[in-house]
């Protein structure tokens, strides 16, 4: 499975992702996202967001944007890691003071939850203590996501009159209880490949849905077992 990173993430964050991504057993790509700063398989995006830069967005009314922009994957959700809380008490403690002497919080907890009441509406809000568990979290909804949408089943033996070995692997995967992928579905997708039989590492849900006669459910399907052999 890919896992697209932001590269206007900070670069240590980048670094930490690659390595637990690629330790769970997932292709990492960098590139600069239009939406969101983790997308899983065009599927599944995330947007990250640490407990001072989500005051921030709140306050510049960029993360209900970016909250609405994300309502284009099957599903998002904002991660938002440390206390926000926190870190209102905390900023409000430091420096902003009223012009005659009091103390006059800019922003507020009341705000905030204000704030993640209407980002509700749009994406999913989890919080978590820090950036592993921001990394974990991600890993499980997205296995999870899977393992509840797909039910993949292989066997031993090919369908016959399949001499493409693609092709031939394809035969075995079943879309359902009783169904294997039908043999002309299978050549279909090798057609799609152009004779590059590596290149079926790469498929994604979004190439194989934009093949003719493929569905949501059989590109799932293949999906998984391709994710399989990485």
């Amino acid at each position: 499975m890919i896992v697209k990173i932001d590269n206007r993430e900070s670069s240590s964050r980048i670094k930490s992702a690659e390595k637990f991504f690629k330790k769970m057993g997932y292709t990492t790509n960098v590139e600069q996202l239009n939406v969101g700063d983790y997308v899983f398989h065009d599927r599944i995006c995330f947007e990250y967001k640490t407990a001072s830069d989500m005051i921030g967005s709140i306050k510049d009314g960029r993360v209900f944007r970016q909250a609405r922009n994300m309502n284009q994957y099957e599903y998002s959700y904002v991660i938002i890691v440390g206390s926000v809380p926190k870190q209102i008490n905390k900023d409000n403690k430091n420096a902003y003071w009223h012009k005659n002497g009091g103390n006059k919080p800019h922003f507020t907890v009341k705000a905030y939850l204000g704030a993640v009441a209407r980002l509700e509406t749009y994406s999913d809000v989890l919080v978590v203590d820090n950036q592993q568990q921001a990394f974990q979290l991600m890993d499980a909804l997205v296995s999870k996501i899977f393992m509840d949408n797909v039910d993949v089943k292989m066997v031993d033996r090919p369908q016959s009159g399949l001499t493409n070995p693609v092709a031939s692997y394809l035969s075995c995967i079943y879309i359902n209880d009783s169904q294997r992928l039908p043999v002309k579905t299978a050549l279909k997708i090798v057609t799609y490949l152009k004779d590059n039989d590596l290149k079926i590492l790469d498929l994604q849900y979004s190439d194989l849905i934009n093949i003719d006669g493929i569905g949501k459910k059989t590109a799932e399907a293949v999906v998984e077992a391709i994710g399989e052999l990485l």
